[in-house]
């Protein structure tokens, strides 16, 4: 075989194999995003798309459910030229299930409830973004593409993003002077008389430290004997107190069955006292009529009395006899 025919039919096979890859392409990517089960979705965000592609996938939580469909650069013209990154995308509804009867997977309702597109990086090593989709309800709903027809999902910035304007809002100039100013105050501190001294007035107070702690252990040498000699008399008065509490108790025992036996006794006299002094008691009784008699008895001498002043003959000759 002549080497043009090798040739040949080498570059009718390559030219065959690039059409079934290119057909087996189409297949598989009519499988994944077909028109009545896809939903096509526009964001546009601030900062810059580098690293993100088209074909890069889209998805909700980690779970991949579309992918990039085409990137945009869009001006602004007003008080100031702003620059937008319009990136189209499309949404596999298959991989996503609603218990609802909504027509379409991403609806208002979601991006209501906190929906937003973020950019992430797929890897470190590479730089390559994707769309991340999650709930972020404390950020407010921006729609910049108004002249879309597509459904449009706010944006949030990464987190890198986030950091990088962070510190672009940082005052550098002010920080630097302010850190010039903090490196002149220790500069002046570390010159001054007070912080060289400093190192001998430690070692002042290390050494007087020492004096002291040896004169706290010489101290406790000489009070240690009194020490021990107060622990042992507290503790032969314990001893003393344990062997006598016994008595003691049985003291206070023998006086509290005293104390009890007097209080009934008590008891006993006051119910006594109480019968006697009731106003239906024989003994009240008499004693009211004893003094009923001692009263008629007085009242009898009283006029005996009285008689034998006025008519002292009386004891010899008698009464005399009372006129009507």
């Amino acid at each position: 075989m002549s080497e043009r025919t090798t040739h040949t039919l080498l570059g009718a096979f390559v030219l065959g194999g690039l059409i079934i890859a290119v057909i087996g392409f189409m297949m598989t990517a009519g499988e994944r995003y077909d028109r009545n089960s896809s939903q096509h979705i526009v964001m546009v965000f601030d900062g810059s798309v580098t690293g993100l592609n088209k074909g890069a996938p889209v998805a909700l939580r980690g779970a991949e459910i579309g992918e990039v469909t085409d990137i945009r650069v869009r001006f602004e013209e007003g008080s100031a030229l702003n620059l937008f990154m319009e990136v189209e995308a499309v949404i596999n509804e298959s991989k996503v299930t609603r218990q609802s009867d909504a027509e379409r997977t991403i609806t208002r309702e979601l991006i209501d409830a906190g929906l937003r597109a973020q950019l992430d990086n797929q890897s470190l090593v590479t730089g390559l973004l994707y769309v991340q989709l999650d709930f972020f309800p404390d950020t407010p709903i921006q729609l910049r593409a108004l002249g879309s027809e597509l459904f449009e999902i706010p944006t949030v910035s990464s987190p890198f993003e986030q950091l990088v304007n962070q510190f672009d809002q940082l005052n550098l100039p002010q920080l630097a002077a302010d850190m010039q100013a903090v490196a002149k105050s220790l500069r002046s501190v570390a010159e001054s008389e007070a912080f060289k001294s400093l190192p001998a007035n430690a070692n002042q107070a290390l050494t007087s430290t020492a004096a002291i702690a040896d004169e706290t252990r010489s101290l406790l040498a000489r009070l240690e004997p009194q020490i021990e000699q107060t622990l042992a008399s507290t503790t032969a008065a314990a001893k003393t107190a344990e062997l006598q509490l016994p008595q003691i108790a049985d003291g206070i025992n023998t006086s509290l069955d005293q104390l009890n036996t007097t209080l009934a006794s008590l008891e006993r006299a006051g119910d006594q006292l109480n019968r006697v002094l009731d106003p239906d008691s024989p003994t009240l009784y008499n004693l009211n009529r004893t003094l009923v008699e001692a009263a008629r008895a007085s009242r009898a001498l009283n006029t005996l009395a009285r008689s034998l002043e006025e008519q002292p003959q009386s004891l010899l000759l008698g009464r005399p006899p009372v006129e009507d």
